[in-house]
């Protein structure tokens, strides 16, 4: 019973200070994804084979991956993906059966093929479900 009035008067005492003013305690940022873009690229084309991990310990049911497209790409065609172009902005949604990314490492995967006028360069960065991505 002490130890339990022990840690209500000590969180009391927290809640209290941080109300009062006092430092909230920092909490780290939790990084959520990591996306490894791998293109092969020949004369005026290109595949892509796109990798997405999950590096947050909460599991992702239904992702949806955004990206832009450096200037002179366009997408041909795509797999494993729901994948939409608007300019150069892309959507990519899972399909139904990679759309569950376990935590803390599971992974999905996708597809597409392009074409490029002028010299290739990859993505520079990439957000799932909103929050921003390491690129591997």
């Amino acid at each position: 019973m002490k130890k339990i009035l022990g840690t209500v008067a000590a969180t009391t005492v927290a809640a209290g200070a941080f109300l009062a003013g006092g430092a909230a305690p920092a909490l780290a940022a939790e990084p959520g994804c990591r996306v490894s873009y791998i293109p092969v690229t020949q004369s005026a084309g290109y595949v892509a084979t796109v990798l997405v991990t999950n590096t947050s310990s909460t599991p992702v049911t239904g992702w949806t991956l955004g990206f832009e497209l450096p200037a002179g790409q366009q997408v041909a065609s795509s797999w494993s993906t729901r994948l939409t172009v608007t300019g150069s902005s892309v959507t990519a949604r899972n399909a139904i059966w990679n759309g569950y990314l376990a935590a803390n490492g599971g992974t999905g995967t996708f597809g597409f093929e392009g074409a490029y006028t002028g010299t290739y360069s990859s993505p520079s960065s990439f957000t799932l479900n909103g929050q921003a991505c390491t690129k591997s």
